[in-house]
């Protein structure tokens, strides 16, 4: 399992034909990830981006940049985590093409629901796509941290029986367990199989960083 910090590399299958592809996910630094981080900051702003957490509760010190390569396309994602009444893994993910132009957005947030389970909202482009009670039991970002520092191989398992996609970008990204439970409600739809070039980077957007 790659270090997300380091970013990697994952092949994965085009089932819509015989064709194979690989995407490389890299961890940007420097220049380049700031401007893009204060293009996302700028769009809270100005209306420009929809974040149904709320400005407050983004953590825009914590943002990822992550160049994707799949194909002959690349794209960056911008990632920024939410704080607040949300748990882990719940964030904001903005998608730009090569060139710096924003293609969209999305932000994934999780809740303790009713039962005692996670419940997920999804937004794609400002609108709610997903509202539900997951079936995955509800633990505190303590508890989640806690079970990530034991390395624990049943997350990977979990992948592997729900889609490569999903597996191969949670495995660059470094998350297992509860999380990987989570990563595979939430972004099975959005990995599903089809023309590499276009499901990677949804893929990418719905997992975040």
């Amino acid at each position: 399992q790659s270090s997300p910090d380091n970013g990697g590399t994952c092949s994965v299958a085009n089932t819509s034909s015989t064709q194979q592809g690989s995407t490389d996910m890299n961890l940007l630094s420097g220049n380049e990830p700031k401007n893009l981080t204060d293009k996302v900051v700028a769009g809270i702003n100005d209306g420009t981006y929809t974040s149904h957490a709320g400005s407050s509760s983004l953590d825009f010190n914590r943002t990822k940049v992550y160049k994707v390569t799949s194909g002959d396309q690349t794209f960056t994602s911008v990632t920024v985590p939410t704080n607040g009444d949300y748990t882990t893994t719940s964030n904001f993910t903005a998608l730009f093409d090569k060139d710096g132009n924003s293609l969209n957005y999305s932000e994934t947030l999780y809740s303790q629901g009713p039962s005692g389970t996670f419940h997920l909202d999804k937004y794609a482009n400002g609108h709610m796509s997903e509202s539900k009670d997951t079936d995955v039991q509800y633990k505190t970002n303590q508890q989640i941290s806690q079970e990530d520092t034991q390395n624990s191989s049943d997350g990977a398992t979990t992948y592997k029986s729900t889609g490569d996609k999903v597996a191969c970008v949670a495995s660059v990204l470094g998350v297992s367990g509860t999380v990987g439970y989570l990563i595979v409600g939430a972004c099975a739809g959005a990995c599903a199989a089809g023309e590499i070039g276009v499901t990677i980077p949804v893929c990418v957007a719905c997992i975040g960083g």
